[in-house]
C-alpha cells in the first residue's frame, strides 16, 4: 500500500506514543475553560470541536497528564492523553490520539471506577465560504465488572464566524446516542475577543437522547493575555448530566515552538473532586 509522507508521519509518531503511556480526554486549556470550548480551539480540536482542526497551520504533537482526587472518599486516579495533528494537508486536516483512563470519577455524588482506553481520530475541512465542519470518531475499549466492551462513538461539529471577533460553534456529542455513554447532547458555544487582551468564552448544551431525561450543561470562562507568551484563564461550569458544578483555573506559556499548560478543576459540594492537569504542545 502506498501511503503519502504525511500519512506515514502521523502513523509513525502515533505508534511511538501509543506505547508510551495511558490517557484520557483531558487537556489543560479545555479544562481551564470549564470543559468545552465549542467555538473552536484548533490545537485541541480532538476535545473542543472537531471542525476546529481545519484552523491548524502546522504539525503538532501533544501530551497531557492529569491526577484526580476525591478526598472524602479516599478515591482518585491518573489520566493521560497523547496524540498528533496534521495541520498542513490541503484536502482535509486531521489528528489522532490515544486516551487512557484509570480512576474513580465523581458522577452524581457517586464515584464509579472507570477503566478504559480510547483511540480518537478527527478530520475537518471548509464546506463553504465561511463554514467549516468536522467529525470525531472514537474506538473505545472499556473494562467494567471484569468484562471488556469494545465499540465506536462519534461527535460532529461545525464552526461559523458571526464576525471576525465572534466565532460560533455547534457540536453534537455522542451523535449516534450510544447507550452506556454520556447521552447525546447538543452544545452551542461562542468566543468573543473584547478590546485589549480579554476574551470571553461561553457554552450551553442540552441532552437530546432517548436514554436520558432533559438535562443542561453550561460554562462561562475568560482568558487574559498577560503578555505575549503568558495567558491565564478561569471558568465557572455546571453539568447536570454528571450532577457536578464548580470552578476551573488555567495558565499557558507559549513559546515559538513549544507551549506548556496547567489547569486546576474543583467541583463544589461534598464529596469534592479536584483535578490537576499538565500538558505540553510541540509544533513544527
Amino acid at each position: 500500500m502506498n501511503l503519502s509522507p504525511r500519512i506515514r508521519f502521523i502513523l509513525l509518531v502515533s505508534s511511538i506514543f501509543l506505547v508510551a503511556g495511558d490517557a484520557f480526554a483531558i487537556v489543560p486549556q479545555i479544562v481551564g475553560l470549564g470543559g468545552r470550548g465549542t467555538a473552536g480551539i484548533p490545537k485541541d480540536a480532538l476535545f473542543s470541536n472537531p471542525a476546529a482542526v481545519a484552523g491548524l497551520r502546522t504539525h503538532r504533537v501533544f501530551y497531557s497528564y492529569a491526577q484526580s482526587k476525591i478526598r472524602e472518599l479516599g478515591a482518585g486516579g491518573r489520566i493521560w492523553t497523547t496524540g498528533v495533528y496534521d495541520g498542513k494537508s490541503k484536502i482535509a486536516k486531521g489528528g489522532l490520539a490515544y486516551i487512557r483512563e484509570s480512576r474513580r470519577r465523581l458522577i452524581g455524588g457517586a464515584s464509579p471506577y472507570l477503566d478504559s482506553q480510547t483511540i480518537r481520530s478527527v478530520i475537518g475541512r471548509p464546506v463553504g465560504k465561511n463554514l467549516i465542519a468536522g467529525i470525531t470518531v472514537n474506538y473505545k475499549m472499556k473494562l467494567e465488572n471484569e468484562e471488556t466492551e469494545n465499540y465506536f462513538t462519534s461527535d460532529v461539529g461545525v464552526i461559523y464566524p458571526l464576525s471576525r471577533a465572534l466565532p460560533a460553534g455547534l457540536k453534537v456529542e455522542n451523535a449516534l446516542d450510544r447507550e452506556g455513554e454520556r447521552p447525546r447532547n447538543v452544545v452551542l458555544g461562542v468566543s468573543y475577543k473584547l478590546t485589549g487582551p480579554l476574551k470571553v468564552v461561553a457554552d450551553y448544551g442540552k441532552t437530546v437522547s432517548e436514554f436520558a431525561d432533559d438535562k443542561q450543561l453550561w460554562s462561562l470562562a475568560t482568558e487574559v493575555i498577560v503578555f505575549k507568551e503568558l495567558i491565564i484563564r478561569g471558568a465557572l461550569f455546571r453539568d447536570e448530566i454528571d450532577s457536578i458544578r464548580g470552578t476551573a483555573l488555567g495558565v499557558s506559556w507559549n513559546g515559538p515552538r513549544t507551549s506548556f499548560e496547567y489547569a486546576l478543576r474543583t467541583t463544589r459540594g461534598a464529596p469534592r473532586e479536584r483535578d490537576h492537569v499538565l500538558g505540553v504542545n510541540l509544533q513544527f
